[in-house]
C-alpha cells in the first residue's frame, strides 16, 4: 500500500483541527474552561473603566428644600495589553512519508495536536492563576538532573519552565532558545514531603550550568523575558500594587490579601468571608483551590458532612462548600493558595483564541497549507498563537488566602 503522502496529513490536519486544540486546551484547565467567562475582544489593547462608591448628589429631601448640586464621577481607565501563548507542532517527514495507512496518519497527528493542546492549555491556565510557580526546596548543584520542590501542584511531565534569578534580574535558563522540560514527578503517594522533579535541558550543563539557590525562582517558560511577556494573574490581582496602571490606593482598586501563615481553619475562611462581603457586598460564586485544601477544609468537618442531608453519607459524596459557596478545583492552583471568586468580576479577555500562523495572507484554518516545510529541519511545521489577557473589572471581588499550611 502507498505511503501516506504529505497531502492526506494535511487532510488529517484539517479533521483534527483548530476547534480540536481550543477544546482540548480549555479541558486541561477547569478554571478556565468551565469557570471563568471568556469575553472575545479583537481590540489592540485592553481598557478597563475604574470608578467606585455612589454619586455625593444623593441625599434626603423633604419639600421646598433646596436641591443638591449635582455631581459626576469620571472613571479612571486601566491599560492592559495582550499576550500570546505559542505552540508548535512538528511531524516528521520521514515519519509521515511511511506509515502505511490513514490511521496510522491520523495517530501521527493527533497525538501530536493533543500534546500540544494540552501544553497550551496548562500554560493559558497556570497563567492566569499566577506564573511563579516555586522555589528550589534545596540548593541544585550545577549539572543536576532532578531538584525537590515543596509544592507539585503546578507540574507536569513535558512542561517547559524557565529559572529566575531576582537578585540579578536574570533568568539563568530559557533566554537564548534552551529549553528546560520535565521529565518525571515524583510525588510522595501520602502527600507528605517534598516531590523530586527530573528535568532535562539544551543548554550547558544538561539545563542547570550554574548552582540554583533556593532564592531563585521557576516561572512558566517565556513570562520573564519582559513586562509585555506574562499575563495579569491572580495574585496580581490581590497584590497590595497597582494593576492596569492605576494605584491600588485609589477608588477601592485593591484586592483582598491574606497572607499570614497558618492553616485553612474555619476561621480564617469566616473572618476572610466576612471582609469579602464587606468590601464586595455579596458572597463569592465559588472557592478556588486544589484538592489538598479541600482536603483540609473537610477533614475538620467530616461528621457534620456525613449527615449535613439528614442520611449518612458514609462515601463522603456531599461536595464541599462553606457558608453555600462551593469549592471549585484545579489542580494547578498552589498547595499554600485558595481563592474567594466573584465570576462577574474577572474575564478572560480573548484577543485571539488559539489558530494557526500562516506567513502572508494564508488561511489561519488547519486545513491545506497549513503546514510549513521547514528549512531547518527535516519536519513539517504547524505553529500555533492564542492572544489573551486576564481582565479584572473590580479587585474587591476576589480575595486570596495564601501561605496556608497543615
Amino acid at each position: 500500500m502507498a505511503a501516506i503522502n504529505v497531502a492526506e496529513i494535511r487532510d488529517l490536519i484539517s479533521r483534527f483541527g483548530n476547534n480540536m486544540i481550543n477544546e482540548q486546551a480549555y479541558i486541561e484547565t477547569p478554571f478556565v474552561g468551565k469557570k471563568l467567562k471568556r469575553k472575545k475582544i479583537p481590540d489592540k489593547i485592553g481598557v478597563v473603566n475604574i470608578k467606585a462608591g455612589p454619586l455625593s448628589s444623593v441625599k434626603f429631601i423633604r419639600d421646598y428644600g433646596t436641591l443638591p448640586q449635582g455631581g459626576s464621577k469620571k472613571p479612571r481607565q486601566g491599560r492592559y495589553d495582550p499576550v500570546g501563548i505559542f505552540g508548535r507542532i512538528e511531524i516528521p517527514r520521514i515519519a509521515a512519508k511511511v506509515v502505511t495507512n490513514t490511521q496510522d496518519g491520523i495517530n501521527l497527528v493527533k497525538e501530536n495536536i493533543d500534546a500540544c493542546s494540552k501544553g497550551l492549555g496548562l500554560t493559558l491556565g497556570l497563567g492566569a492563576i499566577g506564573a511563579s510557580i516555586g522555589v528550589p526546596a534545596a540548593q541544585v548543584v550545577a549539572g543536576s538532573t532532578t531538584f525537590t520542590v515543596t509544592d507539585p501542584a503546578p507540574w507536569r511531565v513535558g512542561f517547559g519552565f524557565e529559572v529566575y534569578d531576582p537578585n540579578t534580574s536574570t533568568i539563568m535558563e530559557g533566554d537564548d532558545g534552551s529549553e528546560l522540560v520535565v521529565t518525571k514527578v515524583d510525588m510522595p503517594a501520602n502527600g507528605e514531603g517534598n516531590t523530586t522533579i527530573t528535568f532535562e535541558g539544551t543548554g550547558a550543563g544538561n539545563g542547570n550550568a550554574v548552582q540554583w539557590e533556593t532564592t531563585y525562582k521557576f516561572y512558566i517558560r517565556g513570562t520573564q523575558d519582559g513586562a509585555d511577556s506574562k499575563m495579569t494573574d491572580l495574585e496580581d490581582i490581590t497584590a497590595n500594587a497597582s494593576l492596569y496602571g492605576v494605584s491600588n490606593t485609589v477608588d477601592e482598586w485593591h484586592g483582598n490579601l491574606d497572607d499570614e501563615e497558618g492553616p485553612l481553619s474555619i476561621e480564617r475562611l469566616s473572618k476572610n468571608m466576612v471582609t469579602y462581603r464587606r468590601r464586595r457586598g455579596e458572597k463569592p460564586s465559588f472557592i478556588l483551590c486544589n484538592s489538598r485544601n479541600v482536603q483540609r477544609y473537610d477533614d475538620q468537618l467530616i461528621n457534620n458532612r456525613r449527615f449535613a442531608s439528614g442520611k449518612m453519607d458514609a462515601q463522603g459524596d456531599i461536595p464541599s462548600e462553606y457558608q453555600g459557596v462551593k469549592f471549585f478545583v484545579d489542580e494547578v492552583v498552589k498547595d499554600a493558595d485558595a481563592y474567594f471568586v466573584n465570576e462577574k468580576d474577572i474575564a478572560l479577555h480573548v484577543f485571539s483564541d488559539f489558530e494557526v500562523e500562516m506567513d502572508g495572507g494564508g488561511s489561519k484554518e488547519m486545513g491545506r497549507g497549513s503546514m510549513l516545510v521547514s528549512d531547518e529541519r527535516l519536519i513539517y511545521d504547524t505553529q500555533v498563537l492564542g492572544i489573551f489577557n486576564l481582565r479584572c473589572e473590580r479587585r474587591n471581588g476576589l480575595t486570596r488566602i495564601t501561605n496556608i499550611t497543615d
